[in-house]
């Protein structure tokens, strides 16, 4: 029973990715049209931060500038820029959102922005003598431009939103041809590395699946870090990526570190179990610093964020002056933001870190309400309105400002956890 039942499942999946690769040019069009009409009645407020008339002609464009030299990729990416051209970070076409899946493939190296440039952060092990390469431009363009010109295919709503989801496209052959970065079947990186410029040219062929990772950060056995060759210990935010929460305390310098990675419970442990011990802890070794890590938290339940930002409000032992300290990154969204902005208005928390990715007031609880006729592609739409504080504000902001640098992470050093502990 179980092998007809896989075998159905395996059919379905077949049929539709054929049908998806067989549609015609009027059928896509009807696929946009259809989602025109949809996307404002399914959205909770799809015209805040988009002029309707000005979505409403993207649409029209698309749908006439649809022929049959537009290949299924290139559909795919307009499709994705007309949803992420209403500044919405929680709508997104399914399977093509990199924080939860990016069915694109990608080049054999990741890119990662830090505040001295783009550079290879990850590579499998084929190409692994480049990790670490400075990336200056694809096919002549300088890559800064290249990042702002792909970013339009994803959800982003201020700066810090494009460095974290915009280099996914930078690797991703279908993207970069989509935008006609590259207009051929080789694409040129302009790349220094030990203080030499030098270009690697791949073709389509080079390109692999994307690889598996937790919270953002590449854990494929076949793939390499470029921190992974340096005789310093991992930082602390590295060690765990198998833990959705969990913490740790230096009795030598009484500091307790809590990393927080998802707005869930655990397979072991009920989340808010999880922070009463945590707090119990707390109050029994009579700590000095207290570090919860956000760094890599996207988010998750809402039911938990009052329930966790009284608890740790209510501390004796946690909510201090210069004891309590919260790390929050551009990987910072939904339910961990509003979090970090809770404990900003109710405790005495001092932020380090990098601004999140995110507006104040933003729209979220995605559900997945459109399937498009013929090519059967699904859209999430965000479906409330959360607001953080009183007035509309970018992104939360640090009390400490800390840009890592790709030397800092190449040498595993965490200058935003060692910011809060030397803090007096």
């Amino acid at each position: 029973m179980k092998s007809i039942l896989l075998i159905i499942i395996y059919t379905t999946i077949l049929f539709k990715v054929a049908a998806q690769n067989n549609i015609t040019t009027d059928e896509w069009k009807k696929d946009i049209s259809f989602l025109a009409k949809q996307m404002p009645l399914k959205h909770i407020n799809l015209f805040k931060k988009t002029a309707k008339t000005e979505f409403e002609l993207k649409t029209k464009q698309l749908i006439n500038s649809i022929d049959t030299t537009f290949n299924k990729n290139k559909v795919i990416v307009e499709i994705a820029k007309i949803i992420s051209s209403i500044k919405d970070g929680h709508s997104y076409l399914d399977d093509y959102y990199p924080l939860l899946k990016f069915k694109f493939s990608t080049f054999p190296f990741r890119l990662h922005e830090y505040k001295d440039g783009i550079y290879i952060q990850a590579t499998h092990y084929s190409f692994k003598q480049h990790l670490g390469a400075k990336v200056l431009s694809i096919n002549g363009i300088n890559i800064n431009k290249c990042s702002h010109i792909v970013s339009s295919m994803f959800p982003i709503e201020n700066k810090w939103g494009e460095k974290l989801l915009s280099k996914y496209g930078l690797t991703s052959p279908e993207v970069l041809n989509a935008f006609h970065i590259t207009n051929n079947n080789r694409i040129t990186y302009e790349i220094e590395l030990n203080k030499k410029k030098t270009f690697l040219t791949l073709s389509p062929s080079d390109k692999v699946q994307q690889p598996s990772e937790s919270f953002g950060i590449v854990t494929d056995k076949e793939w390499a870090s470029a921190n992974s060759f340096t005789n310093t210990p991992l930082p602390l935010y590295l060690t765990n990526l198998n833990k959705l929460y969990w913490y740790s305390y230096d009795f030598s310098t009484k500091t307790m570190y809590v990393q927080f990675n998802l707005v869930n419970n655990s397979e072991n442990q009920n989340l808010l179990d999880f922070f009463d011990e945590v707090i119990s802890k707390a109050s029994a070794f009579k700590i000095k610093k207290f570090i919860l890590d956000l760094r890599l938290n996207i988010g998750g339940e809402t039911k938990f964020i009052n329930p966790i930002v009284e608890k740790l409000s209510k501390s004796k032992a946690i909510n201090k002056s210069k004891t309590f300290y919260v790390l929050i990154s551009r990987r910072t969204f939904s339910s961990a933001q509003l979090i970090s902005y809770g404990l900003k208005n109710k405790s005495k928390a001092i932020f380090v870190g990098e601004p999140t990715s995110i507006n104040s007031h933003f729209f979220a609880n995605s559900r997945k309400n459109i399937e498009l006729p013929n090519s059967g592609l699904k859209i999430s739409l965000s479906t409330r309105e959360w607001k953080a504080t009183e007035e509309n504000q970018k992104c939360q902001y640090p009390d400490y400002l800390i840009e890592e640098t790709f030397k800092d992470y190449q040498l595993n050093i965490d200058t935003t956890l060692n910011k809060a502990l030397s803090d007096q």
